[in-house]
């Protein structure tokens, strides 16, 4: 007895801090953006095939970031894994509102990952949002904007790339050219 308890310490501590072999994704990393889009939109269907596997269709309604142009593809089918030790506990219910990261494959199937993504409320790849004016929708463009937006250089650097200042010219109050 007394050597569970430490393993279902662990256990219980794991899923929550993203130890569980499940990376954590803050959303600055290298080339992220290249194959994924954060869009908003409604669930049409779900269809579970294998248990914890399930095939979403979603209704994209507009992309919040990313390269997903939801005027040319506005419907998308998206497998994505879930389970009570990965961020996305279920599939999002029928005719929900969405906040959904969507990952483009090598095969041109779309997915919806299983990570952690530190952006995001509850820090899963899915959030079940009340509309467009859901709280969560804005915080999820503010952080958004955080991570997207060039970083601003330190001040050292900006006063290198300055031009030099030009040398001040004084007035004599005379006529010039004479």
């Amino acid at each position: 007895m007394r050597r569970m308890i430490p393993c279902l310490a662990i256990l219980l501590w794991a899923p929550a801090s993203g130890y569980a072999f499940v990376p954590m994704v803050q959303g600055s990393e290298e080339g992220i953006w290249r194959d994924a889009s954060v869009v908003y939109g409604r669930v049409v269907a779900v269809s579970e095939f294998k248990r914890g596997y399930a095939l979403v269709r979603l209704d994209i309604q507009c992309t919040l970031t990313g390269g997903f142009d939801a005027a040319e593809r506005p419907e998308v089918e998206a497998q994505m894994h879930y389970g009570p030790l990965l961020p996305i506990h279920q599939p999002p219910r029928v005719s929900s509102a969405v906040v959904v990261l969507i990952r483009r494959g090598e095969e041109g199937r779309y997915d919806i990952p299983p990570y952690y993504y530190l952006f995001m409320p509850d820090h899963a790849a899915v959030v079940e949002v009340h509309g467009y004016n859901d709280p969560k929708v804005q915080q999820i463009i503010g952080r958004l904007r955080e991570l997207r937006q060039p970083k601003a250089k330190a001040p050292k650097e900006r006063a290198q790339r300055l031009p030099a200042k030009a040398p001040e010219r004084r007035e004599t109050g005379g006529k010039t050219g004479q």
